[in-house]
């Protein structure tokens, strides 16, 4: 198991591969629909909205499992656009202990209701903010409420217990 605390002392190096993303997303994978979606509800619902990732690691199930491609063709471009977080992040994780890395992003006016998945066995999901709009943003979890305020705070659950999030900017 890896040291939460030391990752998030590394906080300005993913926010800064984050900006340099969004300063040239060009050179980096797109966002990609993530398989929530049919949990999302919008006020005003189009079928545009949906939870999104941008990934930055995936392991060799997630990758060819949920994606069809096969890893080492994803991990290839995956490392080249993203080597310095996978730095960051095998420093204090083992691969083998990793299923996905990724930022992702909730569209504004959206929920993800909430649910738990069966398929996790015994592994934690880690959220930290990066990049929170101005407005009422936040996670629920078997730990509690969580609103996010500012870069770098994070939390750890269960995806196996329910938890649901809300972008109601």
């Amino acid at each position: 198991m890896g040291n939460y605390h030391l990752l998030h002392e590394n906080i300005d190096q993913v926010v800064g591969a984050y900006n340099k993303f969004k300063s040239d997303p060009d050179a980096y994978p797109d966002w990609i629909s993530w398989d929530s979606d049919s949990m999302l509800m919008r006020k005003d619902w189009d079928s545009n909205s949906n939870w999104k990732i941008l990934p930055v690691y995936g392991s060799k199930e997630i990758v060819e499992d949920r994606f069809g491609i096969e890893w080492e063709v994803m991990a290839g471009m995956l490392w080249k656009c993203w080597s310095n977080l996978w730095e960051v992040v095998f420093e204090y994780f083992d691969f083998d202990d990793v299923d996905i890395v990724a930022f992702s992003k909730l569209k504004s006016d959206q929920e993800l209701r909430p649910h738990k998945h069966d398929e996790y066995g015994n592994n934690l999901v880690f959220h930290m903010a990066v990049e929170i709009p101005h407005g009422d943003v936040g996670i629920q979890s078997s730990h509690g409420w969580h609103q996010w305020k500012r870069p770098g705070e994070w939390i750890v659950f269960d995806p196996n217990e329910t938890h649901s999030a809300w972008n109601d900017t």
